[in-house]
């Protein structure tokens, strides 16, 4: 079983939900015979991706055969990252810990149920969820 997550430029990522979603799947449509180099990446993010890199290696990009390995897909704005399970959670959290050192978002691809926003998070924090029915309801009725 593999683990998935994304770091992203917020300066051009959208900040409502269906469009971020649709932006997300215009960014993992690339081209699999073609391997950029990290030299495309936005500042934030290649600084992100040198300091993951230290830790983590670069499945398609290293010599290394380490167990640790992840493998990076990028666009200019969006690193997309796919790993064993093994060393997910430590690999995960410092993810989390160098986006917000480097001030770029993260996004939670496997946890989204499409329905709760926060698992895509900027700087500033996550996305807001859609209002609950209950919280619907109550505005519905507080209006009469």
């Amino acid at each position: 079983m593999s683990v998935d997550f994304a770091v992203f430029d917020p300066a051009v990522a959208p900040r409502n939900p269906e469009k971020f979603r649709a932006w997300y799947d215009e960014q993992t449509d690339w081209d699999l015979d073609t391997i950029p180099e990290p030299s495309i990446l936005a500042q934030p993010l290649l600084r992100w991706y040198e300091a993951m890199t230290a830790k983590f290696p670069d499945l398609e990009r290293s010599v290394s055969d380490d167990d640790r390995s992840i493998e990076y897909g990028f666009t200019p704005a969006f690193i997309y990252c796919s790993m064993p399970a093994k060393h997910a959670d430590e690999a995960e959290r410092l993810s989390n810990s160098l986006a917000e050192k480097f001030a770029i978002g993260r996004y939670d691809p496997m946890n989204d149920d499409l329905r709760h926003n926060d698992c895509i998070v900027f700087p500033d924090g996550p996305l807001p969820n859609p209002p609950s029915t209950f919280d619907r309801i109550m505005k519905f009725l507080k209006g009469k």
